[in-house]
C-alpha cells in the first residue's frame, strides 16, 4: 500500500510537465521578448532582440486597429489578414522592420515563430499622425508652443487641436467675427494662453479657453487704426499703425512707438527675442527696426528696392535676420540683399518655414506631396525632400515634427478630405 501511495503521488507531480509542451504550442508566452517602437519620418521603425532557439522559424508583425488579446495558436496567426500582418522576417538576424504611418491608431505585437510554438511581446500603440479637420477652410492658424495647441480660425467658428495627441480639444462658436488681420498668441503673467487680435483702434484679448474676451487694449492715440499683431517670447505686442510700428508691453501696459517712415505698413514680423521688427505691405520697400536691450531704437533700415510679400507668404528667421517672402520664395538676408528663389526648385512654390534653431527652411509647393528642405547658410543648399501624404497647403513646426496641413483623396471612394499631417524630423 506504501508504494501504491508513492506511485500515484509521482503520477500527479508528472502530470504538468506531461503536458507542458502541448500548452507552449497553443498559448504565448510574454516574458523576455522585447519589443519596441522608434518614430521616423513617415513610419515608425520596431527592433528586436536577434532569437537564439534552434529551430526558429520567423518573426511576425501584426497590426490591428483596435488592441487585441494575444493568438492562442499558429492558425490564428496564419489566418490573419494581410492588412493585420506588417512583416513576416523568416531571417533570425534581421532585427527590424518598418511600417509607414497611418491615418488611423494602430495597436502592434510581435511574433516569433519556433517550430509549431511561438512566443508574443507586450503590445505596442501608436497614435495616428493624421487628424481629419472639421472645416475645409480656415482664414487663420496660431500655434501654442507650451500647451501643443492648433487654433484654427473660420469666420465665426474656431477648433482647436491637440498636437501631442492629434485630437481635436475643442470646437467653439463665437459671436465675434474673426479678424482680417493677423492675430497672435501669448501667454499672462500665470502662464495662461491669450489671443490678441486687432479690432479698429483696440486689440481685443481673448482667453485661449473658450475665447471669451477678457480685455482690450486701446491704442495711443485714440482712433489710430491697428492692423496686423505679433508677439515676441515674452508674450510683447508688436503690431502696425499705417505708417508707424508699435510695441505693448503686457507687464507695464506701455504702448512704445517706433516713428513714421512716411510709408503705409500692414505686414509684420519680428524676431524670437523681440529686438528686430520687419515690417511693409504688398509690392513695395521692407523696414527693419532694430531695438536695444531697453527697447530704444537703435536703426531703421529699408530695403534698397522693392519687394513682393504679404501676410501669407512673408516669414522672418527667429533668431536671425533672413527673410523668406513673395510667390517666388525670394531669400533676403540682413541687409535685405536677394539670395535666391526657392520657386526656382519648387513648381507652384506655395510658403516656408525656419526650423526653432534657424539650421534649415521648410517649403512646400502647389500638388506635391513632399516638403522640402534647404540649409538656412549662404548657399542655401537643398538638402531633401520628405514624402509626405497629402498635398499641402499649409506648414509649421512644433515639438520635433513638422506639420502640414492639405488635401488627401481616398482612392477607393473619391471623396477629398483636409488632413492635418504629422511628420518626425
Amino acid at each position: 500500500m506504501k508504494y501504491l501511495l508513492t506511485l500515484v503521488l509521482l503520477c500527479v507531480i508528472g502530470l504538468p510537465a506531461c503536458y507542458q509542451d502541448d500548452s507552449n504550442k497553443y498559448t504565448s508566452n510574454t516574458g523576455g521578448l522585447v519589443f519596441t517602437k522608434t518614430e521616423v519620418s513617415n513610419g515608425i521603425l520596431f527592433q528586436w532582440e536577434p532569437s537564439t532557439i534552434s529551430n526558429f522559424t520567423e518573426y511576425v508583425i501584426t497590426k490591428h486597429s483596435n488592441s487585441t488579446a494575444t493568438l492562442t495558436s499558429l492558425s490564428e496567426l496564419n489566418r490573419l489578414s494581410p492588412d493585420n500582418i506588417v512583416a513576416r522576417v523568416k531571417n533570425r538576424n534581421i532585427t527590424s522592420s518598418k511600417d509607414s504611418t497611418s491615418t488611423a491608431s494602430a495597436y502592434y505585437r510581435l511574433y516569433l515563430v519556433y517550430g509549431s510554438h511561438f512566443t508574443a511581446s507586450d503590445e505596442l500603440f501608436q497614435l495616428s499622425n493624421y487628424y481629419t479637420l472639421g472645416s475645409q477652410f480656415f482664414s487663420q492658424l496660431l500655434l501654442d508652443h507650451r500647451k501643443g495647441d492648433l487654433y484654427l480660425f473660420q469666420h465665426n467658428l474656431v477648433e482647436i487641436i491637440d498636437l501631442n495627441r492629434m485630437l481635436q480639444k475643442d470646437l467653439i462658436s463665437t459671436t465675434r467675427s474673426i479678424s482680417s488681420y493677423s492675430m497672435s498668441l501669448g501667454y499672462d503673467q500665470n502662464g495662461n494662453t491669450e489671443v490678441y487680435s486687432s479690432n479698429g483702434d483696440k486689440i481685443l484679448v481673448f482667453n485661449g479657453e473658450k475665447l471669451d474676451v477678457i480685455d482690450t487694449i486701446c491704442n495711443n492715440p485714440k482712433k489710430k487704426f491697428i492692423y496686423n499683431t505679433v508677439t515676441d517670447q515674452n508674450s510683447n505686442i508688436f503690431y502696425t499703425e499705417a505708417d508707424s510700428v508699435a510695441k505693448y508691453d503686457p507687464l507695464t501696459k506701455k504702448i512704445s512707438k517706433f516713428g513714421s517712415n512716411g510709408s503705409f505698413q500692414e505686414a509684420i514680423q519680428v524676431s524670437r527675442d523681440g529686438k528686430t521688427i520687419i515690417t511693409g505691405t504688398g509690392f513695395a520697400f521692407m523696414y527693419q527696426y532694430l531695438l536695444d536691450q531697453n527697447n530704444t531704437l537703435i536703426s531703421v533700415k529699408r530695403s534698397p528696392n522693392t519687394i513682393e510679400f504679404s501676410n501669407r507668404n512673408f516669414i522672418l528667421a527667429n533668431t536671425e535676420t533672413t527673410i523668406v517672402a513673395g510667390s517666388s520664395g525670394a531669400i533676403y538676408n540682413k541687409d535685405f540683399v536677394w539670395q535666391k528663389n526657392i520657386a526656382n526648385e519648387i513648381v507652384g512654390y506655395l510658403e516656408s518655414i525656419f526650423d526653432p534653431e534657424d539650421k534649415f527652411i521648410y517649403s512646400i509647393g502647389r500638388s506635391t506631396n513632399f516638403v522640402f528642405k534647404f540649409e538656412h547658410k549662404p548657399g542655401y543648399k537643398f538638402i531633401e525632400k520628405i514624402k509626405i501624404r497629402i498635398n499641402p497647403t499649409r506648414i509649421f513646426a512644433y515639438n520635433g515634427h513638422i506639420f502640414a496641413i492639405g488635401n488627401l483623396v481616398d482612392p477607393n471612394t473619391g471623396i477629398s478630405s483636409v488632413l492635418l499631417e504629422r511628420v518626425k524630423l
